[in-house]
């Protein structure tokens, strides 16, 4: 096992079905190097070979600003790669786990977390015979724009739409610290951890100040009713580098909710719209958002704008 050996791990990103954005059909090529940028940034890799050959890849992530709000040092498995076809490939992954658990105690990280997609059966078993838990099984949804003709949609008048200020942060702030959780519904893989929950509602805070900040969206709208923030949205435009590699605009919708005592009115689809109106007066080609598998009213709403659902991952989490 060796650590941050980036030759090897080339032929198994070529060969790795889940890279960032497969679903889109975009040449194997170009998506490995994005892949390949992404990987270099990561805090520790480590890497298991045969006769200098790669047979398996890992990473480890710090998390500085969820440790912080958390109060416990926290990270997350970035990645793991295997040789594709290797008949030991659940060995592997079981040997690099390992390595990862050890590295975490021995820098005295507290929580470690993984996204893996849902068609990684041998790597989600393995993950479970690591004492991982399985917290949300997230989906994403695809937005095209282009054939969007948002003259045919009727707005609800009884909600203003416009651009947040910075005098709205503290209610905003509020709203969004209890969006995400119910009596009767966990919205957030925060809330579904134990370990976590008592502070989630902090970490949404702070989410939106760094969103109003432009440091985590590129602009917040806000729905009014009476002069009072029910509801909000934060959009984010792609980053250069993933333009001139994908040769087409794919943005996000981080962070979305709106206030429980408002929700069934019409208040989400109406701030929808707007949002993608925006998007597309930036030219933007493509709107991914996502959220859990259980939230089913706001997956009915992207069905309006014809959303499809592209992929879909399980998020694991452990206590060291």
């Amino acid at each position: 096992m060796t650590s941050n050996n980036l030759p090897h791990i080339k032929p198994l990103i070529t060969n790795y079905k889940f890279k960032p954005y497969y679903y889109y059909n975009i040449n194997n090529r170009k998506l490995s190097e994005y892949f390949f940028s992404l990987i270099k940034k990561e805090n520790i890799i480590f890497t298991l070979e045969e006769e200098e050959k790669g047979l398996g890849a890992a990473s480890v992530v710090n998390l500085p600003w969820d440790s912080e709000i958390f109060e416990i040092k926290m990270a997350k498995i970035g990645f793991i790669l295997t040789k594709e076809n290797y008949s030991h490939s659940t060995d592997i992954i079981h040997k690099l786990i390992g390595n990862i658990l050890i590295y975490c105690r021995e820098k005295g990280i507290k929580h470690i977390s993984f996204q893996v997609n849902s068609q990684e059966i041998s790597l989600i078993h393995a993950l479970e015979k690591n004492g991982f838990t399985l917290m949300d099984t997230i989906i994403i949804y695809s937005i095209s724009l282009k054939n969007i003709d948002f003259e045919n949609f009727k707005l609800n008048l009884e909600y203003f739409i416009r651009e947040a200020k910075k005098k709205d942060l503290p209610a905003m702030q509020e709203l969004a610290g209890k969006a995400f959780f119910t009596p009767n519904m966990f919205l957030s893989r925060f809330y579904v951890d134990p370990l976590l929950r008592k502070r989630a509602s902090i970490l949404y805070k702070e989410w939106l100040k760094n969103s109003f900040n432009g440091e985590q969206a590129d602009i917040v709208l806000v729905a009014e009713i009476k002069n009072k923030p029910v509801g909000f949205i934060t959009c984010q435009l792609p980053k250069r580098e993933s333009i001139e590699i994908f040769n087409r605009k794919i943005a996000t919708i981080p962070l979305n909710a709106v206030s429980s005592k408002f929700r069934g009115r019409g208040v989400y689809n109406c701030i929808m719209e707007h949002a993608l109106k925006w998007f597309k007066e930036q030219e933007v080609d493509i709107v991914e958002i996502k959220t859990q598998i259980i939230n089913l009213p706001v997956q009915r709403v992207w069905h309006k704008y014809e959303g499809k659902v592209v992929s879909s991952y399980h998020t694991f989490h452990k206590e060291l």
